[in-house]
């Protein structure tokens, strides 16, 4: 008898440890998370340093203006901008006017299956909303890093922050399968982290933001205008220098990379990157960036508006109208051994391409290589699609030989981007 009292009193002890955890959890946050309303529908967010708040981007995709309350207080208060947006991710940061509230704490561990988690939040225009669940699992959803959880979500909760049995903020509510059972989403804090990374001081009108698709974004947006040299080359136009921008034509930043942690790191979470040869700027001055494959094929476009990354299409009819491959890189490189080393065979540079050894960002530990002996432009078809990790077009020029190879190269390395007018 004594046995079964022990084993009771454990149950009920572990009860009442959990409730209170969870009751914690609310009371130590809600007052950090907003609801947040436009003239086209509401949302979540939740303070992540001073007067700024966290929400997806769908939550004002859209709206011209928007207004925010806590889930403690029914006065609104005005939404000034944004100060970072990241369209692909579906994240934006916000900055409000008149309201400041702690930021939520965010964890420093990834997230695994089975972990409890809780979702704070305004489903259905309901403020101050506690549910909970599990991690259930992390999903690679058509390259886009998700958390699948078991916390029950609704229209409303977009925005809302996910939080582990700590209070820690692990990720950002996104969504939810309508014909399935709490089958609902949220995205990593990691990106959140990067984001805040690229805030700007002073907020941006809302209006600004263009409410379309990210295809959409990246086709009408007025986006940056070309700062680089160009040349007619036959019926074509193209860049006389290699691309030397951290961001995509929407005006959305990429993220340098400089150590092998972090250019692997990219890699696995599929993130746009770039890095200056052996991470020196002076280097960047004369050769330009080294930009990652996600960055080259994002669909926000790494090229300023009317331009693209040169595709294999391209070089073919620009060796074609040059006289073919074997004498193409002769006409293509510079002149002289300021940049390239002996021998620079038959460089003329007839065409105006000005084709420079930038070299290459390797995967590996070796980092940055061949520079002053080789040239590498992306031409990003790919010859497998099926493989991330290998087989993508590279043009290559060498200090050696007057012509233009075609390489069969890893997509892991970062190579130097030319333009070509669409």
């Amino acid at each position: 008898m004594k046995k079964i009292n022990l084993i009771v009193c454990f149950v009920l002890i572990s009860f009442f440890v959990a409730a209170q955890s969870a009751e914690l959890v609310y009371k130590n946050n809600v007052n950090s998370t907003v609801t947040i309303e436009t003239e086209i529908g509401q949302g979540s967010g939740f303070f992540v340093g001073p007067n700024l708040i966290a929400t997806n981007y769908h939550v004002i995709e859209g709206a011209s203006e928007a207004f925010c309350y806590t889930n403690s207080s029914a006065s609104k208060y005005e939404i000034e901008g944004f100060v970072a947006v990241d369209k692909k991710v579906d994240l934006v940061i916000l900055k409000v006017k008149g309201l400041n509230k702690p930021a939520i704490k965010m964890a420093t561990s990834t997230p695994t299956p089975g972990q409890k988690v809780y979702v704070l939040g305004s489903p259905k225009g309901l403020p101050a909303t506690i549910t909970d669940g599990i991690v259930s699992g992390l999903r690679d959803w058509d390259g886009t890093k998700l958390i699948q959880i078991s916390a029950p979500i609704s229209h409303g909760s977009s925005g809302g922050p996910v939080l582990n049995a700590n209070g820690l903020l692990v990720g950002i509510a996104v969504g939810a399968f309508e014909d399935g059972q709490n089958l609902n989403f949220a995205i990593p804090k990691s990106n959140l982290d990067l984001l805040l990374g690229f805030k700007k001081s002073y907020p941006t009108p809302l209006a600004s933001l263009d409410g379309g698709s990210e295809n959409k974004t990246a086709s009408k947006s007025s986006g940056r205008t070309p700062t680089f040299k160009s040349v007619k080359i036959g019926d074509q136009v193209w860049s006389a220098e290699n691309l030397n921008t951290d961001r995509f034509a929407n005006g959305d930043l990429i993220r340098e990379m400089k150590s092998v942690d972090e250019w692997k790191a990219a890699w696995e979470n599929q993130e746009p990157a770039w890095c200056y040869y052996s991470n020196d700027i002076a280097n960047g001055k004369i050769y330009g960036k080294l930009y990652n494959y996600f960055s080259v094929v994002d669909p926000r476009g790494l090229c300023p508006l009317g331009w693209h990354v040169s595709s294999n299409h391209d070089w073919i009819i620009l060796e074609v109208y040059l006289g073919g491959q074997a004498v193409t890189g002769g006409k293509l490189k510079e002149i002289g051994l300021a940049h390239w080393s002996s021998p620079n065979r038959e460089a003329n540079n007839s065409s105006g391409f000005t084709g420079l050894p930038g070299g290459v960002r390797l995967f590996g530990p070796m980092g940055c290589c061949s520079i002053g002996e080789y040239g590498y432009w992306w031409s990003p078809e790919n010859f497998n699609n099926e493989d991330l990790s290998f087989n993508v077009f590279v043009r290559e020029l060498y200090n050696g030989l007057p012509v233009i190879r075609t390489d069969n190269y890893t997509k892991l390395n970062g190579y130097s981007v030319r333009c070509v007018k669409d």
